[in-house]
């Protein structure tokens, strides 16, 4: 399956139209579409290729992200973060906003 289709399957599953993956981007709904229909991706073609280069994803050379941080979990946080993924929306956005309260506070008082 190549790029578009995945992109187009994604935005589908998600009941997103063109416009509202676009919107969301930052860019225009012809952008969407020239991506799903696999036209002008020259940009990331150049980026598999440094990732391919470089042996690292794409998520690690443009942000900085290393799929291999879960070496770095516990087992207790892999817990949690399996229980995190069966709780209903609601229960989602409650942890959710009690983390951000937590960094807030955390912030006030300097880190400790």
């Amino acid at each position: 399956m190549d790029l578009g289709t995945r992109l187009k399957n994604l935005r589908i599953e998600k009941g997103l139209s063109q416009r509202d993956l676009a919107d969301m981007v930052g860019c225009s709904h012809q952008t969407i579409a020239l991506l799903e229909r696999n036209e002008n991706n020259s940009r990331i073609e150049i980026v598999n290729k440094l990732c391919y280069i470089f042996n690292v994803s794409a998520d690690y050379l443009i942000n900085g992200i290393s799929f291999n941080a879960i070496d770095d979990l516990s087992i207790e946080e892999i817990q949690l973060i399996l229980k995190y993924r069966n709780l209903s929306d609601y229960y989602k956005f409650i942890i959710e906003q009690i983390i951000k309260s937590t960094e807030k506070i955390e912030y006030r008082r300097g880190g400790e």
